[in-house]
């Protein structure tokens, strides 16, 4: 599959999962997360998780196999450690959940220097100011 209909696809379908979860989470049907606490997971969630999904869509346009696979599969499973953290440690899902965005500029890198275009560098450096403050 294509980078960008991986990425799009996983964007939309954790958009449409996590806004009921977190509504469940809200009204005490589930535990609350931890880590980040309250409403700071729903706010990291809808940024980290699908702006930052729909990101890498529009980066790997054109990608395919490993360079979309490898950073599709760091992606989801930060998003899993974030649900979980207490499964694998605050540490690790931060660790997973900041080295996505770095991946998947580091894998898009050469076409992106090769053939400059304003837009994909703007998206990329939007996608390096999401690292510095996330």
């Amino acid at each position: 599959m294509r980078g960008f209909r991986l990425f799009f696809v996983l964007a939309a379908g954790q958009a449409g999962l996590w806004v009921p979860l977190w509504v469940l989470r809200f009204l005490g049907a589930l535990p609350a997360p931890s880590y980040p606490p309250g409403a700071a997971w729903h706010a990291h969630e809808m940024i980290y998780g699908s702006i930052a999904a729909a990101m890498a869509g529009f980066l790997t346009v054109g990608g395919g196999g490993w360079r979309v696979a490898v950073p599709a599969a760091v992606w989801l499973a930060a998003r899993v450690a974030l649900l979980a953290p207490g499964a694998v440690g605050p540490a690790a899902a931060t660790g997973l959940d900041l080295a996505f965005l770095p991946l998947v500029l580091a894998l898009r890198r050469p076409p992106l220097w090769a053939a400059p275009k304003l837009l994909t560098l703007g998206v990329a450096a939007l996608g390096s100011g999401l690292v510095g403050v996330n």
